[in-house]
């Protein structure tokens, strides 16, 4: 697992803004975007609930953000 994808996931979770979590992290939002997905795969569940306008983190999500700041 990347420590950066881990970065990225916590700072996402927090600011539910992929790109300005992308930002912060001097990512650009495709790869940050690449980067949250190669983890929901590696874990195999669904961080983040997303559409067009609105980034929500998922039940799952929760529980892995609360085991990340351990």
């Amino acid at each position: 697992m990347n420590i950066k994808d881990l970065t990225l996931f916590v700072r996402t979770a927090q600011t539910c803004n992929i790109t300005a979590s992308a930002l912060q992290l001097e990512m650009s939002p495709a790869a940050a975007s690449a980067a949250l997905k190669r983890l929901e795969k590696q874990l195999g569940v669904q961080l983040f609930i997303r559409s067009t306008r609105k980034l929500r983190i998922t039940a799952e999500g929760e529980r892995y953000s609360v085991q990340c700041w351990r």
